[in-house]
């Protein structure tokens, strides 16, 4: 028998609790190693489904009607520009809601063993930001836990999940089922329905965002008070609140008993508005994101002249105004410093034979202690 001795005993207490607490826990990302469903990503289009609204082809003006398609658009002008969260070729199932307590919106049958405990999950976004959907899961006609509701902003995916035990049942009929009696609005997509024997649960605890515009750099922080089952998380950016870009990602590192705080720095030379959120991912895949925060970026420019740009081994930096010059340094998009001079004359040449293509920037630093950034490219 193995003895610990002088083991802290409020860290086994604090242990205990998390334990206890990860048993119960019946809210946030249920994680499937093994989906029963067919088709539930629909890339094989309308096949292996039952559904209480209409199959119209690309044409869902109706309420109650449904396509398969990889672009929300396609299917009415007034729909955002939304595409499947994993692939922009995927398929997902585009909804043009109805009014009407428990209308299935999607339907399967599936063989499960008895007393067995599965989970259940979906992604679902709005893809028209008046009246969301709200959506419920439903077990051989008897639905399960609490409706979900889908995000106000367009194009934004969220995962909404439930547990279920079998009991005595060898079969089972998994449904989504509308629970919004406001016909207006509630247009949206579903994707990715996954159904399995449950093997825990993805729970991440955390402040929202905070942005914050600083010399030509966006600060991005959060602090995290619960990693369970979690991998990264992926920080996206956008002009819009449409179009997302992935511009980092940290991965999580949280012990149970303590916190963390995040910290990422956006170098963004421009100025304008701009939106941040998080993909949080799970060691199993899942997913989901944050709410969508967003900040205008102030940028103070100087009067600087970098050629040729784009460039291909060299750049010669031309500091028209008459002031001392500190720092002169080249970053890339991540902010990682790629070349440093303390003090340059007018005109300063930077040689950088071995530079991967793409954007970078350069940031010089006035005897002021301002900063200022400008945009060069390699070829």
């Amino acid at each position: 028998m193995l003895t610990i001795k002088n083991f802290d005993m409020r860290k086994q207490i604090t242990f205990a609790i998390y334990l206890t607490f990860l048993s119960i826990l019946v809210k946030g990302q249920c994680i499937i190693n093994t989906n029963l469903l067919v088709n539930g990503d629909f890339e094989d289009d309308v096949i292996d489904f039952t559904s209480d609204y209409e199959h119209s082809l690309e044409n869902i003006n109706s309420e109650g009607s449904f396509d398969i398609v990889n672009n929300s658009n396609l299917l009415l002008s007034n729909f955002a520009y939304c595409t499947d969260p994993s692939s922009v070729e995927g398929n997902m199932m585009v909804v043009h809601g109805r009014g009407a307590y428990g209308d299935k919106v999607w339907c399967q049958n599936v063989s499960v063993e008895q007393d067995e405990d599965y989970s259940f999950s979906a992604n679902v976004m709005s893809i028209y930001s008046v009246n969301s959907a709200s959506l419920q899961f439903s077990i051989n006609g008897e639905v399960q836990g609490s409706p979900y509701d889908a995000s106000n902003a367009n194009c934004t995916w969220s995962q909404f999940c439930e547990t279920w035990n079998s009991g005595l049942s060898t079969s089972a009929e998994i449904c989504i089922v509308n629970q919004n009696s406001n016909a207006s609005g509630n247009n949206f997509a579903i994707d990715d329905i996954k159904m399995g024997k449950s093997v825990g649960l993805f729970s991440v605890d955390f402040d929202d965002l905070e942005l914050s515009s600083e010399k030509g750099t966006i600060k991005i922080s959060w602090i995290a008070y619960k990693e369970i089952e979690h991998d990264e998380y992926i920080i996206e950016r956008s002009a819009d609140g449409e179009d997302w870009s992935y511009i980092g990602s940290y991965k999580g590192t949280l012990d149970y008993e303590s916190s963390k705080e995040y910290i990422f720095y956006d170098h963004l030379p421009i100025s304008g508005t701009y939106y941040y959120r998080l993909k949080i991912v799970s060691s199993y895949g899942e997913f989901e994101y944050s709410d969508v925060k967003i900040i205008k970026h102030e940028v103070v420019t100087k009067n600087i002249k970098v050629y040729p740009n784009p460039m291909i081994d060299k750049v010669y930096i031309n500091i028209n105004e008459k002031e001392e010059i500190k720092d002169l340094m080249l970053l890339d998009q991540m902010g990682k410093v790629l070349f440093h001079e303390k003090k340059t004359d007018e005109i300063a040449c930077i040689s950088l034979p071995n530079l991967n293509p793409g954007s970078y920037f350069i940031q010089f630093k006035t005897k002021e202690d301002e900063f200022h950034r400008t945009v060069i490219v390699k070829q």
